[in-house]
């Protein structure tokens, strides 16, 4: 038969295996939350810029080009209008 101190030394070892287990899938539950979160939040960023594009009626790009002043070249913005706006 089990004492009762053996019986309690048993459930307070299951207890906080219970407990560790609970803290790691919270921990890896987070994680993916918050980097979920964050791919949303750069998705709709760039929405937001894709959008704003689109309404202003002008649309840049950024492109390298060859330059007197440098040889090796730079990059520009061009601007162009929208060919939606």
């Amino acid at each position: 038969m089990t004492s009762p101190t053996e019986w309690f030394g048993k459930l307070k070892s299951q207890a906080k295996s219970i407990q560790e287990t609970a803290k790691t899938r919270i921990e890896k539950l987070t994680e993916t939350l918050d980097k979920k979160l964050k791919e949303a939040q750069e998705d709709l960023e760039r929405q937001r810029l894709k959008a704003e594009a689109s309404e202003s009626g002008v649309q840049e790009k950024q492109v390298w080009r060859s330059s007197t002043e440098n040889p090796d070249g730079e990059i520009v913005t061009i601007t162009k209008p929208s060919s939606t706006g």
